[in-house]
């Protein structure tokens, strides 16, 4: 079994060493990043294509390229893919109607990269709207290409981390031959996440304890938190942005695009068992997707 040197397979040390104390070299963690490159201009889809050869190679793969919104909008819909480098101002439109056409949960998989001239800033704006990681401005320059790709790969490492563990959890005991007590409820959820909302070209911060938060869902380009005196916001950043702070705080996914506070929420079996409902404060129910089901028995 061959062993993959550390500087060849990832810049950032910390995560190698944790994939490779998994010694789990089928892991999802272990294959290559996918790319898409969507642009207009030749030399620039050549020149992303370089650069990630010259400082990624054996990192990233790329998947695909288009340079019109039509191909871009079939190449997503085709192709599985974690980076898409995109030109805002296509022949044909904007790159961001290739991204309207993806699905919250696949939006949620993925990491955008704006490529765009000096002239195109005035999308800069709408670009945070659609949760672009990083905006680079053409001609690309090696250094600064660099740094977005290596936070780009940073946050698809979390994205894979969190599957990965889904997928590792140990199934649940049957009621039968447990005898264990339901998990008990977070107490104290002292985490704060910062909530930047745009309105009339002004961004207000608010800073939301957890404790408060009843769950948080992908919604298309944006997120919706709502809370718990009914408050219902929608931040300009997909929900990823806000994960790692609701999860390590006592919160726990119940659908790929849906977080609830199990301090606010319910649980119950339906259809004999076989599926679970989070039930809302509102009386609303979410079905819990399957692999989350199996965390979601010690809440019942």
């Amino acid at each position: 079994m061959s062993v993959l040197r550390e500087e060849f397979y990832y810049p950032n040390h910390r995560l190698f060493r944790m994939i490779e104390s998994q010694n789990s070299f089928q892991s999802p963690l272990l294959e290559p990043i996918r790319v898409v490159i969507i642009d207009d201009h030749r030399n620039i889809r050549e020149l992303v294509g370089l650069y990630l050869a010259r400082y990624y190679e054996g990192v990233t793969k790329v998947v695909g390229q288009a340079d019109r919104v039509k191909s871009a909008i079939e190449l997503l819909q085709t192709t599985e893919t974690d980076i898409i480098f995109l030109d805002i101002d296509l022949n044909d439109g904007t790159g961001f109607e290739a991204l309207d056409t993806l699905s919250p949960e696949q939006r949620e998989r993925l990491v955008v990269i704006i490529i765009s001239m000096e002239r195109e800033r005035k999308f800069m704006k709408q670009a945070l709207q659609y949760g672009a990681l990083d905006y680079l401005d053409k001609p690309l320059v090696a250094n600064e290409f660099k740094i977005a790709v290596d936070k780009a790969i940073d946050e698809i490492m979390k994205i894979r981390q969190i599957s990965e563990q889904l997928h590792q959890q140990p199934a649940p005991q049957s009621a039968s031959s447990s005898t264990s007590q339901k998990r008990p409820l977070p107490q104290k959820q002292d985490s704060i996440i910062e909530v930047r909302i745009l309105r009339q070209n002004q961004v207000k911060t608010h800073r939301i304890p957890v404790r408060d938060i009843v769950y948080a869902q992908a919604a298309r380009n944006y997120c919706l938190i709502v809370t718990a005196d009914g408050t219902n916001l929608m931040p300009s950043l997909p929900l990823k942005h806000f994960q790692d702070a609701l999860l390590g705080d006592g919160c726990v996914r119940i659908a790929r695009g849906t977080i609830v506070n199990p301090v606010h929420i319910q649980f119950q079996f339906r259809s004999n068992r076989e599926s679970i409902v989070a039930l809302l404060p509102n009386g609303e129910e979410i079905v819990a997707e399957e692999p989350f089901r199996d965390v979601l028995h010690e809440y019942v």
